[in-house]
């Protein structure tokens, strides 16, 4: 679990170096906001084609090798963003990324297989904790990487730490990382033909019961954060709240911070007291409180305000994944669980791929407060069928 959390910390420490630069470069390259925004689904585009896929090749070849040899291709696939001078390289550069980062399906099935059931939610959550606090460090170390000025951040220097902090992360899986799923489970996965349909799994984790509607929260979640992740560097910069990419630096550092320590502490208090369904539908609504709050603090140009908010997404989002992460996987045998959080993280992230194909064109045509009126009504919605749902469990069992 010490190797799982330091690859955890590096692996986010090196996606969140790229985040607070990433748009601005994408305009300097010659692209429009809204096709700028665009290029934020390509990543879960081939999130959701590789984490099924990948899931699958981890219950049949163990998850060991999966985990290495996608930390190596997130390697080069940074380097392929430090070398890009045209679109199409930056395009290149975040499908190889998003294809290597469907490795996380393959990380909670590792989780899985080594806890119980009553220790699963604490173990998710020190994982969420070492990937929130590589969200306070990276995108921290991005903006300082950037510079001070919008005309000409800088990606290379950043891109090319990302790959340095990959390769160790690779380096360190393949010399100190244990095998987690033993021999018997993999041959019994490996009884099965293996479909070159990336989505074969889909539909048997579907037919578990009530898991449609717990998938369908992951994707009305992750539309409403495409919505306020994907804008927030231009929101913050149209509403004067921010100079320059090292403004950012305060609004990832604090609340990324926040996400880390509510993952390190209070997860195991919350999810024991309220267990991990209520803990999903309560960082659902924290979720949507957060967005409304942007909304009002960027108004009055309040950079400490504009903090708070998004330290209170930062709440909402830990809340919500490790309890929903946590309540799916408990409905998977262990030879099939790399399967089901692939078929899980494939679904849930459509909502990421549909997010930023909207968010540019809705933030320049309908003003630039709708991505987060139209996340916090999405917000609400998860709220509304979790605790249908939950009612529909309850008469079941």
């Amino acid at each position: 679990m010490r190797t799982l959390f330091l690859v955890a910390l590096l692996d986010s420490a090196g996606f969140g170096i790229i985040i607070p630069v990433f748009l601005f470069y994408a305009l300097q390259l010659g692209a429009s906001p809204d096709i700028a925004t665009m290029f934020f689904a390509i990543y879960p585009v081939a999130i959701v084609f590789s984490s099924p896929y990948l899931g699958l090749l981890s219950d049949r070849y163990g998850r060991k090798p999966v985990l290495v040899l996608s930390m190596f291709g997130a390697a080069l696939g940074y380097i392929v963003l430090g070398l890009a001078s045209s679109l199409w390289l930056l395009a290149l550069a975040r499908l190889i990324q998003g294809a290597m980062a469907g490795n996380m399906a393959v990380a909670q099935a590792y989780i899985a297989d080594v806890t119980n059931e009553e220790q699963r939610a604490q173990s998710m959550g020190k994982i969420g904790a070492a990937t929130g606090l590589g969200f306070v460090i990276g995108p921290a170390v991005g903006a300082w990487l950037a510079g001070d000025s919008f005309d000409n951040s800088s990606l290379e220097l950043a891109a090319y730490t990302s790959a340095a902090l990959s390769l160790i992360a690779c380096i360190s899986m393949a010399i100190f990382l244990p095998e987690s799923l033993d021999k018997a489970h993999r041959q019994q996965s490996r009884s099965k033909p293996l479909s070159i349909n990336p989505f074969a799994g889909v539909p048997s984790a579907l037919a578990k019961p009530l898991m449609l509607p717990l998938f369908i929260c992951a994707v009305l979640f992750n539309i409403a954060g495409a919505f306020g992740e994907v804008v927030l560097p231009l929101f913050l910069k149209d509403t004067e709240v921010i100079e320059g990419p090292q403004g950012l630096m305060w609004v990832f550092l604090l609340s990324g911070l926040t996400l880390s320590i509510v993952q390190a502490k209070l997860i195991a208090p919350v999810s024991k007291r309220f267990g991990e369904y209520l803990m999903f539908i309560a960082g659902a609504g924290i979720y949507g409180l957060a967005f409304l709050v942007m909304v009002y603090t960027a108004s009055q140009a309040s950079l400490p305000g504009s903090v708070f908010a998004w330290c209170l997404a930062g709440v909402g989002m830990a809340f919500f994944f490790t309890g929903l992460q946590t309540v799916v996987s408990k409905r998977a045998e262990p030879h099939e669980r790399g399967s089901v959080m692939g078929a899980f993280s494939a679904f849930g992230l459509m909502g990421r791929v549909v997010g930023p194909l909207l968010a540019g064109s809705i933030y320049a045509s309908l003003g630039i407060n709708m991505p987060f009126y139209l996340g916090a009504i999405s917000l609400f919605l998860v709220v509304l069928l979790a605790l249908a749902t939950k009612k529909k469990s309850v008469v079941v069992n």
